[in-house]
């Protein structure tokens, strides 16, 4: 995807931190369905600590202001944000909203998959296009409206944006950034191995992905994202990929290996 040589240079998306739906994710035995919404998104105390965490390294990593600031509507990444910057112009985008789970929603991701094993198994022949029980929302229509988003985003007159959103919305910015066909975004996605710290294209809660057109050492500029530079961090568990060159990088899938995020070919 590309922007204007007088557009937005850098993007700095930002996953949320820890909810106490996500701090319950994993657990079978309990039924998030009586819980009110509300409660479900707060924060929890290690996804503010996530949060201040973000804060600190943006401002150490010299990303203490940005041109632009945009966030989803959702309640959790409101209250990210205000962590992050309180003081910010903070304008709320729904392109960037999380996915609609349909009757996904209230489980934990165990029981997602006890209770919907059979819908699971399909899941994987094409993730892009898999619908979730109850009518849910395709990968492929969120990506429908995080590109129309993003591309607002990047034809902004403002050199560097911020965008605190979803994992699912930032692993699509991803997609488009780096020009990835549906089989290759398919290919990420099943690749994803929650039990590492970085899996693959994902990012975990107060993680953070940063797309630049300037060059970090010489301040080149170039015209595509795709020839640009990524970095991948995670400032709660000191986690950092390092500037990576996007076009070196655009058929590799990222691994967490020893606790840096590096690149490792992946073979058609």
């Amino acid at each position: 995807m590309s922007a204007s040589s007088f557009g937005v240079e850098t993007v700095v998306c930002v996953r949320h931190g820890q909810t106490r739906a996500n701090a319950l994710d994993e657990r079978l035995d309990v039924d998030l369905s009586g819980c009110r919404e509300e409660v479900l998104n707060e924060l929890t105390a290690p996804g503010r600590q996530q949060m201040a965490s973000v804060r600190v390294w943006l401002i150490q990593g010299g990303f203490a202001e940005f041109g632009a600031y945009r966030v989803s509507s959702h309640p959790r990444t409101r209250e990210s944000a205000l962590v992050i910057n309180p003081e910010a112009p903070w304008q709320e985008d729904s392109g960037f909203d999380e996915r609609n789970w349909g009757d996904l929603a209230f489980l934990t991701r165990g029981q997602r998959i006890k209770r919907y094993g059979e819908a699971f198994s399909k899941r994987s022949d094409n993730p892009y296009r898999w619908t979730p029980p109850g009518n849910g929302e395709r990968i492929h229509a969120v990506d429908s409206r995080v590109r129309t988003s993003l591309g607002d985003l990047l034809r902004l007159e403002a050199r560097s944006c911020c965008l605190v959103a979803h994992g699912g919305s930032i692993s699509l910015i991803r997609k488009n950034m780096m020009g990835w066909t549906v089989d290759e975004y398919n290919a990420q996605y099943n690749a994803r191995d929650y039990t590492k710290g970085m899996p693959g294209d994902w990012i975990p809660n107060g993680g953070i992905l940063i797309f630049t057109r300037r060059d970090p050492h010489s301040l080149r500029l170039v015209e595509e994202f795709s020839e640009g530079w990524i970095r991948q961090v995670w400032p709660y568990r000191d986690l950092d990929s390092g500037w990576q060159s996007a076009s070196q990088n655009q058929d590799t899938r990222g691994e967490c290996q020893n606790g840096i995020l590096s690149g490792r070919q992946v073979v058609a």
